[in-house]
């Protein structure tokens, strides 16, 4: 799994391994080797799957919950804005396509 921080604070991209054989793809998305590198991480306890139309746009509200994204076909447009108010990096954003 390759985690590589980015320019805000506890925003991180997250690349996990993914094992191929003749049978197909394993993908591994959470894990010990997650939180060993991101301690101050919790353990992901909830896994929701979002299946969406076409130019249909989603947003992810703002809560003290870690959120995990993952694209499993196609191709999904993520955007990461600051919206904590002690924060050096308050209404920075990031964006990137998964």
């Amino acid at each position: 799994m390759r985690i590589t921080e980015t320019t805000i604070k506890d925003v991180y991209a997250i690349e996990p391994f993914i094992f191929r054989d003749y049978r197909g793809e394993i993908i591994e998305t959470n894990g010990v080797e997650l939180h060993e590198k991101l301690p101050h991480v919790p353990p992901f306890v909830k896994t929701n799957v979002s299946v969406s139309k076409r130019s249909v746009l989603r947003g992810i509200h703002v809560s003290n919950l870690w959120k995990c994204f993952a694209c499993l076909y196609c191709a999904i447009q993520v955007v990461a804005v600051d919206c904590r108010e002690d924060s050096t990096t308050l209404n920075h954003w990031l964006s990137w396509q998964l």
